[in-house]
């Protein structure tokens, strides 16, 4: 299955004690889909983790956002994104971003 790519983040999910989730990020086929937030803007992405993603380490992921035309002004190599599920669970930082829609095996 062919999938849309528009980057890589640095993805960091708060622990229960930082006010992050309850529980770790499992790796279903049709991908984690979170709200991230830049510049007060709210943004639909999704990432299809390799593995399961447990509270506090950092992981590098791909990530597709699903509005890439309203996205992409906002978007750029080292900028920060809140990570949101009804409130605020991870943090991560742009660490590539595709020159078009890349498309990947997966």
């Amino acid at each position: 299955m062919k999938r849309i790519v528009h980057g890589r983040l640095s993805l960091r999910f708060l622990t229960t004690e930082e006010g992050g989730r309850r529980g770790a990020v499992d790796a279903p086929a049709y991908g984690y889909r979170p709200t991230a937030e830049i510049d007060g803007k709210f943004l639909d992405i999704r990432i299809v983790p390799a593995i399961r993603m447990e509270l506090g380490p950092t992981y590098e992921v791909e990530v597709a956002f699903l509005d890439i035309v309203n996205a992409r002004p906002h978007l750029a190599v080292g900028r920060e994104l809140t990570i949101l599920e009804g409130g605020k669970v991870g943090t991560a930082t742009i660490l590539e971003l595709a020159d078009g829609d890349h498309q990947t095996d997966g």
